[in-house]
């Protein structure tokens, strides 16, 4: 591990400035970066001191006039090296907002472990390579104040044991809105993986609809099996079959994440090319408005069921001036709203499992709660607002015109080069389809991914009732690792006496505590929230910076909202801020005029449905929810990704 400084050593130790640094693989002893000073020689001197030493060693050197000084060198004083760990909650906290629950935790660390070594296998890399990824592979993920964190520095590492590493890398951090940079070098790669790499690659897109509607069949076969499930022996059957869909069977569904970040992150590159700073506002014009869109389904849906609302007098007064709970009683029982209950009740059980928090088991969805949805159909009550079928196949249009105007730049960036622009404008067209492609495949999935989850939360719910005397209360079960649930259903607990009651005391005490959003630790060493904390420069200025998930302007009033259900506060004009977006929030998109995300990337559900409906959002906004004051006056250039504070 190498750091340097222009200048005086001082600067360095004393902490003046922040160094440039590297690291260098020992067994291939390259490095992707340029220095300014002969590395060969400095990585070929270090390694014959640590050789004559018999240990590792802390080394000072100077370069001047392109002359290397070896100025000290002594033995590392500390016992071993103990490496960083990076972590973030960036993308991953979209699924899972709130606090995990044991058994939600240990089905994702598992499931995150068989997810990632599908995903090598993808990535073309090295069987051997594979093996000695094993302790990154299984601890993908961590879990701190019982929120769930990525290991970055895994899967990095990860990723760079991969061909067009580089590209895969930037393209993994848009895609999850990581912006804290590379954690790991990557390895080098000869040109047979990389032609091995493209093949694959292409052979596997071809059959990606195939791979999508195999899962989709999955899933709705585990439904129509957990509608049956009742007795011992079928709910244990149900329980072993999700449990196996979502460690083994998930590589169907992770082909669509795949595909989905592979050509968001080529189609980047080509925008690069043709149209530099502008490049990210172009790349989201090309691929907003994708036709037939599942993800936007629920929104039209709701707009038409505010719709037979509004035609409905009587209707309409109820949800003006009842609370949600009393207008849900009295539509059910009142002859005149039939055709609206009919209605909702259709949404319900379509939709009903889209919600904030529809992968976290103890949130209640539309489903469990009826009322939620009477409160989200109030805020689309309280304003005028267009047909959002209208609203796509406008922006379709423009996304059809950014295409062509695209291609045009193609072709006039060298006319006399005509049958090299044709193959170019090929080449786009491929990836402009393939990047609409993976994303519509990737919302699909989600969504199944939302249902197999709200099934399998019955099943759960239907276990604890054969055990009503040891998990009295509806959550005893979620405190339980899935392993422990396993042993319970066949008996063969090694501890059968749990103490649910003091787990439930830790987790408490766990969820209490604070941890930032990225932050680093040591190997192996528990992090207290106190060591961990970020240290940030108060900011400077009136203009917060983030991602470009969808271009334009809009100024306007700012809704700062925790949860979806705060909706009925947004008024017509009204620009959200919000700390992360989940599918339950999509339905109030047709009600704002602009979106900032404090935490997201580019394929974040918040940045797909808001390239939908044409509004200008930037997401991976840092403290957003903190600077912007509710109810402040603010404006959004979405194309430069900044927002400006007024008030």
């Amino acid at each position: 591990m190498i750091e340097y400084v222009q200048g005086h050593g001082e600067k360095l130790v004393s902490g003046e400035v922040n160094p440039k640094g590297l690291s260098i693989n020992k067994n291939s002893l390259k490095a992707s970066k340029k220095t300014p000073f002969s590395l060969t020689k400095l990585v070929e001197l270090s390694l014959n001191l640590e050789k004559d030493y018999a240990c590792a060693v802390d080394i000072e050197w100077v370069v001047k006039n392109n002359e290397l000084y070896i100025v000290q060198c002594r033995p590392i004083t500390v016992k071993g090296f103990v490496p960083d760990v990076y972590w973030s909650n960036t993308n991953v906290n979209e699924n899972y907002p709130e606090a995990i629950t044991p058994l939600l935790y240990s089905i994702a660390r598992s499931s995150y472990y068989h997810y990632f070594k599908n995903l090598s296998k993808l990535l073309q890399i090295p069987e051997e390579d594979i093996q000695k990824l094993e302790k990154d592979y299984t601890n993908i993920i961590g879990a701190w104040g019982a929120k769930m964190y990525y290991n970055m520095s895994s899967i990095h590492r990860v990723i760079n044991s991969s061909p067009f590493a580089k590209l895969l890398l930037k393209s993994f951090n848009n895609f999850v809105g990581y912006q804290n940079g590379e954690k790991e070098e990557p390895s080098p790669i000869q040109f047979k993986s990389k032609r091995i790499f493209i093949q694959q690659l292409l052979k596997l897109n071809q059959n990606l609809d195939n791979h999508v509607l195999t899962f989709e069949n999955r899933v709705n076969e585990y439904q129509e099996s957990v509608s049956k499930a009742f007795t011992p022996q079928l709910l244990q059957k149900a329980y072993h079959e999700f449990i196996e869909i979502r460690m083994h069977s998930w590589y169907h569904a992770s082909l669509a994440d795949f595909f989905a970040m592979i050509f968001h992150g080529v189609l980047g590159k080509f925008c690069d090319s043709y149209y530099g700073d502008k490049s990210e506002g172009i790349r989201n014009q090309l691929i907003q408005a994708i036709p037939n869109l599942v993800s936007s389904i629920p929104v039209q849906e709701t707009w038409r069921v505010s719709n037979l609302i509004r035609e409905n007098d009587a209707a309409l007064e109820l949800f003006k001036k009842e609370d949600p709970r009393e207008i849900w009683s009295q539509i059910q029982y009142n002859q005149a709203f039939k055709l609206i209950l009919e209605n909702i009740k259709k949404y319900i059980k379509n939709w009903g499992f889209r919600c904030s928090g529809e992968l976290m088991l103890t949130e209640d969805n539309y489903i469990d709660a009826p009322h939620k949805y009477i409160e989200l159909l109030k805020g689309y009550l309280k304003q005028v607002h267009g047909d959002p079928n209208k609203l796509i196949h406008q922006k379709h249009l423009e996304s059809l015109n950014a295409f062509k105007s695209f291609k045009q730049k193609i072709y006039l960036k060298n006319p006399l080069l005509l049958p090299l622009n044709c193959v170019k404008v090929q080449l786009f067209k491929f990836v402009v389809r393939q990047a609409k492609k993976g994303i519509s495949s990737r919302e699909r999935v989600r969504l199944k991914q939302a249902l197999i989850y709200n099934e399998f939360k019955t099943v759960i719910q239907r276990i604890r009732k054969l055990y009503p005397e040891k998990f009295p209360e509806k959550n005893d079960l979620y405190f339980l690792k899935y392993q422990e649930i396993e042993e319970l259903l066949s008996g063969s607990e090694i501890l059968p006496n749990l103490s649910i009651k003091h787990r439930k005391a830790e987790f408490i005490k766990t969820s209490k505590l604070i941890y930032p959003d990225d932050f680093k630790s040591k190997l192996g060493l528990y992090p207290q929230p106190e060591s961990v904390t970020v240290k940030t420069e108060a900011p400077i200025g009136n203009v917060l910076n983030g991602l470009t998930a969808c271009g334009g302007f809009v100024k306007g009033r700012a809704r700062v909202l925790s949860s979806v259900l705060e909706a009925q506060k947004l008024e017509k004009g009204d620009i959200l801020i919000t700390r992360q977006t989940d599918p339950g929030w999509a339905s109030v998109f047709p009600l704002i005029s602009g979106l900032v995300v404090e935490r997201g990337g580019m394929l974040s559900h918040g940045a797909i449905v808001s390239r939908e409906f044409g509004i200008p959002a930037v997401v991976g906004v840092p403290n957003a929810t903190k600077r912007i004051i509710d109810g402040s006056l603010i404006e959004i250039k979405a194309d430069t990704g900044e927002v400006i504070l007024h008030d």
